[in-house]
């Protein structure tokens, strides 16, 4: 799967960027759980690009570069049919408040309402990520409630906010 817009590609990962994207991932806000070990990203980097079972993984390009990732969860046990959940995560300082994030994010939502079948997309982050926030909003979603003590965080557990978009949404479906 390749998605194109003016200033982001969405693609799959190159084995070859296996050692950037763990250098990456160690710097970005946001990442949130255990790293997975270094053989099972490169499974997951070698089966990037097309779904896997529920899964989907993607590099994000700017300018040439790999900047971050992106990914995409559906499927049984863990959402109704229809609903999709995506993450992001940007790797370079230099491409944060850009509008390359918003722009990957716009770029895969429409891809999930217009072509894979999804009928919701939605996403979460912490209530202090304020430019993840704004990068949801501006990309279309909308703030639906907050999930009190949701995710494990430095000193307890921490709230994260709620955001969706709709198939009717977007597309007027």
């Amino acid at each position: 799967m390749l998605l194109r817009s003016e200033r982001v590609q969405l693609r799959a990962f190159q084995q070859q960027e296996l050692d950037e994207v763990i250098a990456g991932r160690a710097v970005t806000p946001g990442m949130v759980g255990p790293e997975p070990e270094r053989d099972s990203l490169l499974d997951r980097l070698a089966r990037s690009g097309d779904w896997n079972e529920n899964r989907l993984d993607l590099a994000i390009e700017a300018s040439g570069q790999l900047v971050g990732e992106m990914d995409a969860r559906r499927g049984r046990g863990t959402y109704p049919p229809g609903v999709v959940e995506i993450g992001i995560g940007l790797y370079h300082e230099s491409m944060r408040g850009r509008g390359v994030g918003t722009e990957a994010v716009a770029l895969l939502t429409r891809h999930l309402l217009e072509q894979a079948g999804a009928e919701r997309v939605q996403a979460s982050t912490a209530v202090s990520n304020h430019a993840m926030r704004r990068c949801l909003e501006k990309a279309g979603f909308v703030y639906e409630g907050t999930m009190k003590d949701f995710m494990p965080g430095d000193g307890g557990r921490i709230d994260y906010r709620l955001y969706a978009v709709t198939r009717a949404d977007l597309l007027g479906e």
